[in-house]
């Protein structure tokens, strides 16, 4: 893909295989509401996006995937990747995920932030040695969209185009034919597999608040033209955390994927964001998927697990060299939000079995244990829920074993591990 720029009216395209993506900022006034900006979407063919409709290159850099469309300070800027490691993940032939390095933000607006570049600290640069005008005095300003550019470009965001990133294999199900055939390139733009926007799980899709405006405009579309947008890769599912692939030593091909995802509706900094919220969303909730592509025997398995902080009312004190921890609400206050959580989790996941993986030994972490338990003997879900405690810390120091005291684990979950089961096609 690549960015291209009108100048009157003022129009930014996005151009990828077959068709375009053309934005222009238009104004929407009533008598009861100030003038506000909203954003004009239509899909074009490529033939119309040329010099003799008065378009021209805006970038030199190729896009690899569309964020979304965000309003700052009333001004709309275009969101898109600029950089990418690709094929850092490929749980299935046809499936591959990408990490973002780099993201730019055009505006829809204005041309103050065309043909520029940032530096370190979001300061203008030119971007060529065209830019004759370009304002000095300017150059001390910081671009509206700077922090969102350093957050996406940390190394931490990944994403697809050819799937839904935020499902799990078995709610996208597995293409037999692609697997069979294990071929890695689509013969045309239109053979990926259609990703559907309407079903994406929203906590974990960071960019969905900017893709709300592309997924209105699809909502309206016809069936071909839906098709056309999904075929030239417009829309982008977004998430933070990690994904890699291994291929299997002494095996025909064999993989192994994992994808974790992190929640957005209660990230946070270790120290910063803990315990739950009020409507049962637990701090640092992330969501991880093994997959295991057995190749020779054209086989798929798959396997989920969840971890969060403790579902309790709970904070700590990170000024502190050893950080205090305190119970904020009583149990009885907190049993809601906590019951909210389990219902979520018991419903998407069904049979749950918990590990408290807190120290035995340290007062303040024996608290927010005792806490956990007298929450789950009072839960509408207790007879649903296998709860364990094991102190890893203690479990894993060197004089028993190191990591590999780990395993230990293991005969706590062997009954649980029969009932959990696992996806295969």
């Amino acid at each position: 893909m690549r960015v291209y720029i009108r100048e009157n009216p003022r129009t930014l395209a996005l151009k990828s295989t077959s068709h375009s993506l053309t934005f222009r900022q238009v104004s929407v006034s009533s008598s009861d509401k100030p003038e506000q900006p909203k954003v004009e979407v239509q899909l074009q063919s490529n033939s119309e996006i040329s010099r003799e409709n008065g378009f021209k290159p805006l970038h030199n850099r190729d896009v690899f995937g569309c964020l979304g469309l965000i309003n700052v300070y009333s001004q709309i800027y275009l969101a898109v990747i600029t950089g990418a490691s690709l094929n850092v993940a490929r749980p299935l032939p046809y499936e591959s995920v990408d990490k973002i390095y780099s993201v730019d933000f055009f505006s829809l607006s204005s041309d103050e932030w065309d043909y520029v570049n940032l530096d370190s600290n979001g300061m203008l640069v030119p971007l060529s040695s065209d830019s004759d005008d370009f304002d000095l005095t300017a150059a001390r300003t910081v671009h509206p969209c700077f922090e969102f550019k350093k957050l996406l470009s940390n190394g931490s965001f990944y994403y697809s185009n050819d799937f839904d990133l935020t499902s799990l294999l078995q709610a996208r199900g597995v293409n037999k034919d692609k697997l069979r055939s294990g071929s890695e390139t689509p013969t045309n733009a239109f053979e990926h597999t259609p990703i559907n926007v309407l079903h994406y799980q929203e906590q974990y899709m960071w960019n969905s608040f900017l893709m709300e405006e592309l997924i209105r405009f699809r909502s309206n579309l016809d069936d071909l033209a839906a098709d056309i947008l999904s075929g030239n890769r417009f829309l982008t599912t977004v998430i933070r955390g990690f994904a890699k692939t291994v291929r299997l030593g002494g095996s025909r091909g064999d993989t192994i994927s994992i994808i974790s995802k992190q929640s957005w509706k209660r990230a946070g900094t270790r120290f910063n964001a803990r315990g739950i919220d009020d409507d049962g969303n637990v701090a640092n909730f992330v969501e991880t998927e093994f997959i295991y592509n057995h190749v020779s025997a054209n086989q798929v398995f798959s396997f989920t697990q969840i971890r969060g902080s403790v579902p309790a009312f709970w904070e700590q004190d990170s000024t502190l060299i050893n950080p205090k921890i305190t119970v904020t609400r009583s149990r009885e206050a907190t049993q809601p939000s906590f019951d909210k959580h389990f219902t979520e989790v018991c419903k998407k996941y069904g049979v749950c079995h918990i590990i408290n993986l807190l120290s035995k030994s340290k007062t303040l972490e024996v608290e927010i244990s005792r806490r956990y338990t007298e929450l789950l003997n009072f839960s509408d879900h207790r007879s649903e829920l296998v709860y364990s405690h094991f102190d890893f810390h203690a479990e894993t120091k060197p004089l028993n074993g190191g990591f590999a005291g780990a395993t230990k684990i293991l005969s706590l979950l062997r009954n649980s591990l029969e009932r959990f089961g696992w996806y295969d096609l």
